[in-house]
């Protein structure tokens, strides 16, 4: 009781928005699920006809039920139906009235600029005035340090294994991941654990299945005694610490894995935690760093002229704010900030707003779903940003050809993803939505591609003209440029929409397609 209110205008309790991304997150692995809230009084003898991701509540003697609320400014959830329109244009201004059309339901398959084209964006030029400053003290440059953090992580997930399973010496295939997760609620993180127990020697593997090692418990704890050696990233062993103690209420379902990373949808205590360290986490912050310089650059090479940015997957606006502002001269630049989450876009719309900050569109996008039945114009756009988002759809072959189909004739994609995870990185990021949904033949025991397979699987997606930075396994995220290196036809349309020079427009229903 008191988790949502159904008949405000939002959830009167900070649980609700993470139990509502939980529930998306279900749905999108396949799992239908729903919030109910059983209101004060006694119990109800009935509950209602439960539809998946939405939330119910009982107020007197009524069931309500609390619908997604749509996030302002942005395009409907689905474009159905309707024709299909092409928008040409000669003037710049063309691919803002493709967007004005997509955001108000309208199946923009193509938007061509009938005029003088902006120079190509050419990803190894850009890469090769991209500037690169990994920070001076970084975990990826200490092997000794990460031995001793996966050490740790194994010591910590020995302990949750013999505290779940006890020390009987045999299991039969099966019957270990049931104890450690008897609802299957995160069974990929289940043989995760499983896996690492077994690579720390606490468990035997053979074909008859797991057997515990002798003297398991005085392994695991001298795994725990790699603690010691983690004085410069006390803050990562503080989060460590507090997803071990969090597993057996996740598995046990008395507790939502994304509240253990993000308590009441917020991300301040995470980024606290592995801000408390002295050295570098990650190398993303530098990928992210370079990535902001060169889109500066680029519309400054591109004289000032209208340039076209989507930003996928932006979440908490990590790459955004910083990019926005710190950019003088920012006119002529329409950035589309899209996230699959309506809570954390209807957020981004506000600060925004609060800050008077001009030349942004705000909208949720799927990345495993059509983006032009999302809203969003085939060809509309120049720059194409994801920050750590691609590796999480389930295809990522999918992802990156429906990511192609929005690119301009001079487009790129930018993005940056990890391309390396150790254990300690898995333990940390497993409760994250998304982190186990991974469904191609391009991954078996982890979610992110290496940076050779991602240049792969570009050149495989349509994007065969591919640029690395910095372009060494030594560092564990890199910025990936790629283009295509050939725009495919829209689709066929039943309207074209052509705007003329001078800003005038005329529509004309024709048999285009």
């Amino acid at each position: 009781h008191g988790l949502a209110d159904p008949l405000g205008t939002g959830p009167s309790h900070p649980a609700a928005a993470e139990l509502a991304a939980w529930v998306a997150a279900r749905g999108r692995s396949g799992v239908q699920a729903a919030v109910v809230d059983l209101g004060p009084g006694d119990p109800p003898a009935h509950l209602p006809l439960l539809r998946p991701g939405v939330t119910y509540g009982r107020r007197g003697r009524r069931w309500w039920a609390l619908l997604p609320r749509p996030v302002p400014l942005g395009p409907p959830t689905e474009v159905t139906g309707g024709p299909n329109a092409l928008v040409v244009a000669d003037v710049p201004a063309g691919r803002a009235v493709a967007a004005g059309l997509a955001s108000a339901g309208v199946r923009v398959v193509g938007s061509v600029t009938d005029g003088p084209r902006p120079a190509e964006l050419v990803p190894r030029t850009v890469a090769g005035d991209a500037p690169w400053r990994p920070a001076d003290s970084r975990l990826s440059a200490r092997p000794d340090l990460i031995a001793a953090l996966n050490r740790y992580a194994g010591g910590l997930m020995g302990r949750f294994l013999l505290d779940r399973a006890g020390t009987r010496q045999m299991f039969t295939p099966g019957e270990l991941r049931r104890r450690l997760d008897p609802g299957d609620r995160i069974p990929r993180m289940a043989e995760f654990v499983i896996r690492s127990a077994v690579e720390e020697g606490f468990l035997h593997e053979g074909p008859d299945g797991h057997r515990v090692a002798a003297g398991a418990p005085d392994l695991v704890a001298a795994a725990l005694d790699a603690r010691r050696e983690l004085a410069e990233v006390t803050g990562g062993v503080r989060m460590l610490d507090r997803i071990a103690d969090a597993l057996p209420h996740v598995f046990d379902g008395e507790r939502e894995p994304v509240a253990v990373l993000w308590p009441d949808g917020d991300e301040s205590m995470l980024r606290a935690h592995l801000g408390d360290c002295q050295v570098e986490i990650y190398d993303g912050a530098a990928c992210l760093a370079a990535l902001r310089r060169s889109v500066r650059d680029i519309h400054a090479r591109w004289g000032g002229g209208p340039l076209r940015i989507l930003e996928i997957g932006a979440g908490h606006g990590g790459f955004t704010w910083p990019l926005i502002d710190d950019w003088p001269g920012r006119e002529n630049v329409d950035y589309h900030f899209t996230d699959i989450s309506t809570l954390l876009v209807r957020r981004a719309a506000k600060r925004a707003a609060d800050r008077d900050i001009t030349g942004m569109r705000f909208s949720t996008y799927d990345i495993t779903r059509d983006p032009i039945a999302q809203g969003l114009p085939a060809g509309g756009f120049d720059l194409v940003i994801a920050y750590n988002v691609i590796h999480v759809a389930p295809s990522v072959h999918a992802a990156l050809r429906r990511i192609g189909g929005l690119l301009s004739p001079a487009g790129m994609l930018a993005m940056v993803e990890v391309t390396q995870v150790d254990r300690w990185s898995h333990l940390l990021w497993g409760l994250a939505p998304g982190w186990w949904a991974f469904d191609d033949d391009l991954r078996r025991d982890s979610i992110h591609l290496d940076a050779p397979t991602w240049e792969r699987v570009l050149h495989e997606s349509g994007m065969p003209r591919v640029a690395l930075v910095p372009g060494d396994p030594e560092f564990d995220h890199t910025l990936i440029l790629a283009a295509p290196d050939h725009r495919p036809a829209p689709e066929d349309a039943d309207a074209l929409v052509y705007l003329v020079t001078g800003g005038d427009m005329a529509a004309a229903s024709s048999g285009a397609g």
